[in-house]
């Protein structure tokens, strides 16, 4: 964030908490969080944060994303499977898409 604020990169953050999904609430994780960078004007993502149990598996994701340019739309329409900390993606996309309404 630091390097964006420097480069006068206009950014907007995705991330909610782990309990805001199924699986978060499941493993009783109030700590836990994805955190997702990405451009107001494009829409590219500049990075992907995990913190909590499970960031091992769900870094490569967010890796794959990046190398493909993602967008801030990128899992809007994928479905994941139901009850797994993946989801996290598609909500800290719900939640940065929502944060640009609201800056609107």
């Amino acid at each position: 964030m630091i390097e964006l604020t420097k480069a006068l990169r206009p950014y907007e953050v995705g991330t909610p908490p782990y309990p805001e999904i199924k699986r978060g609430q499941i493993m009783a994780n109030s700590t836990g969080r994805l955190k997702l960078l990405f451009g107001i004007e494009t829409h590219k993502w500049f990075g992907v944060g995990i913190l909590g149990e499970g960031a091992s598996k769900l870094v490569h994701i967010g890796q794959t994303a990046l190398s493909f340019s993602g967008t801030i739309k990128y899992f809007i329409d994928f479905v994941f499977n139901y009850l797994t900390l993946e989801k996290c993606y598609k909500t800290t996309e719900c939640d940065g898409l929502n944060r640009l309404e609201e800056a609107l």
